[in-house]
């Protein structure tokens, strides 16, 4: 049977046909499932681990769906936004939840347990980025960390020994290619857009 890593074409149609979420629109996917990023996450999993894999996409459209959250709404937003903004964070629980069923339900909690400390650095990442002053070059570094190291993860499960040198520098230069699409890097643009812009061309 053909894998369904193998193919950059299927994966956000195979995935969403597995575990799309029956009330949510397919529109709010296409802001946070970017397919050639989830690729690499399939790519590098074992193929006969694809619970495994399917388990850390799911924990990554979570991650990238809290991201687009409001984090700003109050009683003066409108209905429309106080509804699409519960939306993305029930969206947001969904997925994470299939992350800890699939795992728990295929016994891989050895799996479980390895992934859970790379996740909480990935949202110390996160916290540090807002609250935290940073040069541009550092601000980018900062990102690329926050989008490269779930995949830290996956080469220190699997021990892949070439991951530094050869997997490591292509994921960091697909991330940066990405930018326009991952909701850090946006986010980073139109705040700093010239000064980030500059260092993601010179990287």
């Amino acid at each position: 049977m053909q894998s369904h890593f193998e193919n950059i074409n299927n994966v956000k149609s195979e995935f969403l046909i597995r575990y799309k979420h029956p009330y949510i629109d397919e529109v709010l996917y296409d802001q946070v499932f970017v397919e050639d990023y989830m690729w690499y996450i399939y790519k590098l999993v074992d193929q006969q681990d694809h619970i495994i894999a399917d388990a850390l996409v799911n924990m990554q459209v979570s991650l990238n769906v809290h991201d687009i959250v409001d984090q700003h709404f109050n009683e003066s937003s409108s209905q429309e936004e106080l509804k699409d903004n519960q939306l993305k964070v029930l969206l947001g629980d969904y997925h994470s939840s299939l992350f800890y069923k699939l795992l728990s339900n295929a016994e891989l909690t050895n799996a479980l347990y390895h992934f859970l400390p790379y996740i909480k650095r990935i949202n110390e990442y996160k916290v540090d980025l807002l609250h935290k002053q940073f040069t541009p070059n550092e601000w980018v570094e900062q990102v690329i960390n926050v989008y490269s190291h779930l995949f830290y993860g996956i080469a220190n499960y699997y021990e892949i020994e070439s991951y530094e040198d050869s997997w490591l520098p292509e994921i960091q230069s697909k991330i940066l290619s990405l930018h326009n699409y991952l909701p850090w890097f946006t986010q980073l643009i139109n705040n700093q857009q010239n000064e980030i812009k500059q260092v993601i061309e010179q990287r």
